[in-house]
């Protein structure tokens, strides 16, 4: 591969600190927006990709336009760190937990116009798949077994007790956490047979990454939902409504690009 290709790495300096890349609060911001899956499906048809594709070129250029407005945007691409499972077998059986392997994403925030942001993120995207399907899903969580006890010895995990991760040179395993759920395709209902409308879940944030996007398909619908440490991005809000105004202009390239015109 090209080096320009080779996927984003974590806990390496090419991760920039941004603002909300800082030590965790107990407070906590929760924000949604709700979208349709033909709508996406349309992008993903005249600009290329996958689904997932097209939930990381919105979010690169929400972001890009966020960090702008909060004076943080960095010359080098932020860095996402996607959830998959890694078990073996599609049904495999488990009675707790999850089995997760992480791959990086870069998401070509430096990059000022639209369908050159949305190329790079697609593939840089490919590329970490790639490499992850090369090495196996399994893989990170067998290594585990071989790391010496004295990394998780009392000194580090007192690191996060007293907020290490404020520290400039704090190691950081993305700037943010992104998942895409597959969820239903029919419509739920409750043991008291109530509609189940919409879904979403908030999902986790670790040390030094206080944004979490989740985004579940249901029955149709796209359904995203943001947490965030309070602390960290008190204007949660205003991000989302940076993901609406996204995912209009990339649905309007799309139906541009769906009539043969030239974009404007």
């Amino acid at each position: 591969r090209r080096s320009s290709l080779v996927p984003a790495q974590p806990y390496t300096p090419e991760i920039p600190k941004l603002h909300f890349n800082r030590a965790l609060s107990s407070l906590r911001n929760f924000a949604t927006a709700q979208y349709t899956l033909d709508d996406f499906r349309h992008i993903r048809e005249h600009l290329g990709g996958t689904v997932n594709d097209v939930i990381l070129g919105i979010l690169a250029g929400a972001l890009r336009h966020y960090l702008i407005a909060h004076n943080d945007l960095p010359a080098r691409p932020l860095v996402c760190a996607i959830p998959v499972s890694a078990d073996r077998e599609v049904a495999a059986t488990r009675t707790f937990g999850n089995n997760l392997a992480y791959f990086h994403v870069r998401l070509h925030t430096e990059i000022e116009d639209r369908v050159q942001r949305y190329t790079q993120t697609r593939v840089e995207a490919e590329a970490a798949k790639e490499v992850l399907e090369l090495l196996g899903r399994e893989t990170a969580y067998e290594w585990m077994q071989y790391l010496p006890p004295m990394l998780f010895s009392s000194r580090h995990r007192r690191e996060y007790r007293v907020k290490a991760a404020d520290r400039p040179d704090f190691p950081l395993s993305g700037n943010l956490i992104v998942s895409n759920v597959p969820g239903p395709r029919e419509r739920r209902y409750t043991a008291g047979g109530d509609e189940l409308e919409a879904l979403y879940s908030a999902g986790p944030l670790t040390e030094g990454t206080g944004l979490n996007i989740t985004v579940w398909s249901y029955c149709g619908q796209m359904n995203l939902s943001a947490i965030a440490c309070k602390k960290a991005i008190p204007d949660l809000r205003r991000l989302v409504n940076e993901i609406n105004t996204e995912f209009e202009a990339l649905r309007a390239l799309a139906t541009t690009a769906a009539t043969g015109e030239q974009p404007t």
